[in-house]
């Protein structure tokens, strides 16, 4: 793996950004997606 080469970007209009960087920032949206639809797990009720 070549690290002195020049990085991959995306462009869209006047924005530029990594691959990398918009692997992580996608995956963080996934990440705080589920956090919001997954339901916290339940232990033992007291009574």
């Amino acid at each position: 793996m070549d690290l002195d080469g020049t990085g991959y970007y995306l462009h869209w209009g006047v924005l530029q950004i990594s691959a990398a960087n918009a692997v992580v920032i996608v995956v963080m949206l996934i990440v705080f997606v589920l956090a919001l639809l997954l339901p916290f797990p339940h232990g033992r009720r007291r009574r």
